[in-house]
């Protein structure tokens, strides 16, 4: 496990935050998932990616929710709001056609538990508070 990763998990466990330490990714690196509960989506987790460098992170949430085809013009319309309205998190449609978002950050290992624990926060409150309202309104409209 990488050093940063180790101080983060320190970070979370010292505060009560509850995470599933998961497999290295194929490039190495460390993740670690947050799961947040949530009123309006079946499952709301945060995904940090830790960089083998012990110098970054993402932080990514993956299937916000599905874009038919017939809807993804509207959708992008959303997409592009919502990234005018946040300069925390990213948000995009990838190659499944998922709605998804992201932020990354520059850490250390002293800085990397406040850092990702904030990012993971802001990003649990924009997607379930404002985004995924927007998009399920553009999704049924």
């Amino acid at each position: 496990m990488l050093v940063a990763t180790q101080r983060m998990l320190q970070y979370f466990e010292e505060r009560g935050t509850k995470y599933t330490l998961m497999d290295p990714d194929s490039r190495g690196r460390d993740v670690v998932k947050l799961s947040f509960s949530s009123e309006r989506m079946s499952s709301l987790n945060i995904m940090i990616i830790v960089g083998a460098d012990n110098e970054d992170i993402a932080l990514r949430c993956w299937t916000i929710c599905n874009v038919p085809a017939d809807k993804r013009n509207k959708m992008l319309d959303v997409v592009n709001k919502l990234n005018c309205d946040y300069r925390w998190y990213y948000f995009y449609i990838d190659s499944d056609e998922e709605v998804c978002a992201g932020c990354d950050a520059v850490i250390t290992p002293d800085t990397i538990g406040p850092v990702a624990r904030e990012l993971a926060f802001r990003g649990a409150n924009i997607i379930d508070d404002d985004a995924y309202p927007a998009l399920m309104k553009a999704l049924w409209s």
